[in-house]
């Protein structure tokens, strides 16, 4: 039996990734079969991030060649303003001012956790340089977003649906953040248990994501291993400091000044995300458009049919 002699990435045509593609059909097929009205979410999806992806790597093949540090500055600052309109389009209820605590919260947190990793752990000098920075906070951004739209969303109900709990603690004495602390602290909870689920199962029952990535790259698997357990300890950080300081400032934006419990502050969620609704909003068009046309020969059809014989 001859040994394969592939080593080091492979490389997708345009056309095998098409072909994969193909896999989106499965999805489609079973929300059709179980009238689960998803096609139109699914496919939106699938192109979004398509169109997403391709145009990310285009970018990234010109940021990471620069040796500025504002080049991963910059990137870093666009990436978070979206990382926190995607968790500011999540949570059932907002307030005034969350879109600024979840970019805060999203953003601080990772970077700092980010700099430590790059100056004491991978003691690379200077720390910002983008073929390393930019991968790392993209990452770790990713896992935030999840972890902190989870803990924010519980918290936030639980707040509007049970002002009575809180009132009853402020009554009897408690403090602006005792009055919250079981609201809080289930909030935390839930945000964090999936986190600590996937940490649990960890190389058990399946190679993680980077780890695969770098092994199909040609890096020997136990520099993988390594990689993977230090990107990790940075989601692990990062994600935990994320929840904590946007749950916190949700806190305290429900109190006033003088420590009274505002839950008038608190509105229910009506906008959709931005960018899911540009897709839609195209899809729809495109399909008038269609339709439009489709009626304009028929007419004209219908029209030619009706004329006269001229004699």
């Amino acid at each position: 039996m001859e040994s394969s002699n592939i080593e080091g990435p492979l490389n997708v045509s345009l056309t095998s990734l098409g072909l994969s593609a193909v896999l989106i059909g499965f999805p489609i097929l079973i929300s059709l079969f179980q009238s689960l009205n998803m096609v139109s979410d699914i496919v939106v999806s699938a192109f979004r991030a398509t169109i997403q992806t391709m145009l990310l790597g285009s970018i990234l093949v010109i940021c990471l060649k620069s040796e500025q540090w504002w080049v991963p500055a910059i990137f870093t600052t666009f990436i978070s303003f979206i990382s926190a309109w995607e968790a500011f389009n999540r949570p059932l209820y907002r307030y005034k001012g969350i879109y600024f605590n979840l970019w805060f919260s999203i953003l601080v947190p990772s970077v700092c956790v980010l700099i430590f990793t790059m100056s004491f752990v991978l003691k690379l000098n200077p720390f910002w340089l983008p073929y390393y920075f930019i991968p790392l906070i993209s990452l770790i951004l990713a896992r935030t977003l999840i972890n902190l739209s989870i803990g924010v969303n519980v918290f936030l109900k639980s707040v509007y649906e049970n002002p009575s709990l809180i009132e009853d603690r402020l009554a009897r004495g408690a403090s602006a953040y005792e009055a919250m602390g079981p609201e809080i602290t289930s909030s935390i909870n839930v945000a964090m248990t999936p986190f600590i689920n996937n940490m649990r199962v960890l190389g058990l029952v399946a190679i993680p994501g980077l780890m695969t990535g770098q092994i199909l790259g040609g890096v020997a698997p136990e520099l993988a291993a390594k990689y993977q357990l230090i990107i990790f300890y940075m989601n692990a950080s990062a994600t935990t400091l994320s929840v904590f300081c946007a749950i916190y400032l949700s806190c305290h934006a429900l109190f006033d000044d003088d420590g009274r419990f505002c839950r008038w502050k608190l509105c229910r969620r009506v906008q959709k995300d931005v960018l899911t609704s540009f897709f839609i909003g195209g899809k729809d068009f495109f399909q008038n458009l269609c339709n439009g046309a489709l009626k304009r020969k028929a007419a004209s059809r219908f029209n030619e049919d009706e004329k006269p014989l001229i004699r």
